[in-house]
C-alpha cells in the first residue's frame, strides 16, 4: 500500500504543518505539528528539537510577515504565497501556504536564493501569472515566457543573445541524484544572473538557459561571454554559444545559431552524447 508518510519524508522540497498561535486576532507565534526530513535539512535542525515545540522555544527573534501570513492562511481557508527573506535560515524564499482543517496551516518552500530584503505577499491570480511565466528553480524565466518576450523586440535592436547547456546532466542526476542536479542548475543560475545582471534569462530546458541583453557595449558584452566560455572550458562544468547583433529581425533564429555553437562546442570538449 502507498505509504504516504514516506512520500513526505522524502518529499526534495522543504515542507512543514504549524499551528498558529492566535491571540485577538493576532499570531506571533505557532507551533510545529509535523515538519519532513528536506526541511530539517534545510533548516539545520533535528526533527525532535521542531516537532511539537512553539516557535520561541526554538529560536530567539520572531519574523512578524510570516507570523501573519500562516494565520491569514488559516482564517480565510485559502492558499496563499509568500515571497520574502528568513533571517532565521538566511535565505530569501518563495513558499506555497495551504489551509488544513480548521487550525493548521501547511508549507512548501519552492524556492529560495541569497538574501534580497524584499517582501511579498502574493495572490492566487498574480500566482498563476509567475507560474505561468517562471521558472521555480531558479526565478528566471521560461520558455513561454520567451516566445511573448521576442514578439516584443524591435528588429533595430541591439541585441546579445547567450545560450548555455550544463554538461552531462542526465548523468550527474543518474550518479548523483536530482537533487545533487537541481543544485547544479541553482549554481549556473547564479553565475548567469552575477555575469549578466541587466540582461533577460530564461531556462529553457532541463539544463540549457537563454540570455537576450539589449547591449550598450558591444565590447563588453562579448568580452563577459569570452570570459565565462574559458571559465566553462577550464572546469568542464557547461557549454556555451553567443552572438551579437547590430539588428535582428527574428530573435528566435539568432538563439538557433547560438545553441548550435553551443552544440558544437560541447561536442569539441569530448563528452559522451547526451
Amino acid at each position: 500500500m502507498f505509504d504516504l508518510k514516506l512520500f513526505l519524508e522524502n518529499c526534495p522540497n522543504p515542507m512543514f504543518v504549524i499551528r498558529p498561535i492566535i491571540v485577538k486576532n493576532e499570531s506571533r507565534d505557532f507551533e510545529y505539528i509535523y515538519v519532513n526530513k528536506s526541511f530539517c535539512l534545510f533548516l539545520g535542525r533535528e526533527e525532535d528539537e521542531l516537532t511539537g515545540k512553539k516557535y520561541s522555544e526554538v529560536f530567539e527573534i520572531g519574523e512578524e510577515y510570516w507570523f501573519t501570513a500562516f494565520r491569514k492562511t488559516v482564517q480565510t481557508k485559502k492558499n496563499s504565497y509568500v515571497e520574502a527573506d528568513s533571517s532565521v535560515i538566511g535565505r530569501h524564499l518563495f513558499a506555497q501556504l495551504f489551509p488544513i482543517e480548521e487550525e493548521y496551516c501547511g508549507c512548501i518552500i519552492q524556492n529560495f536564493e541569497e538574501i534580497s530584503k524584499n517582501i511579498k505577499f502574493i495572490s492566487d491570480e498574480e500566482n498563476l501569472i509567475r507560474r505561468a511565466n517562471y521558472d521555480f528553480l531558479t526565478g528566471f524565466y521560461n520558455r513561454y515566457y520567451l516566445n511573448e518576450y521576442a514578439a516584443t523586440i524591435s528588429t533595430h535592436s541591439r541585441i546579445g543573445i547567450v545560450c548555455v547547456d550544463i554538461n552531462d546532466l542526465k548523468i550527474i542526476n543518474n550518479t548523483y541524484g536530482r537533487e545533487y542536479g537541481d543544485k547544479k542548475i541553482q549554481n549556473l543560475a547564479k553565475q548567469l544572473k552575477r555575469v549578466f545582471s541587466k540582461s533577460q534569462i530564461f531556462r529553457v530546458g532541463g539544463d540549457e538557459f537563454v540570455v537576450i541583453d539589449i547591449v550598450e557595449n558591444s565590447q563588453a558584452f562579448l568580452k563577459s561571454c569570452s570570459n565565462l566560455e574559458k571559465n566553462f572550458l577550464k572546469s568542464g562544468f557547461a557549454s556555451i554559444g553567443y552572438a551579437y547583433y547590430e539588428t535582428i529581425e527574428n530573435l528566435h533564429k539568432g538563439i538557433e545559431f547560438c545553441s548550435q555553437m553551443m552544440w558544437q562546442n560541447y561536442a569539441k570538449q569530448n563528452h559522451p552524447v547526451k
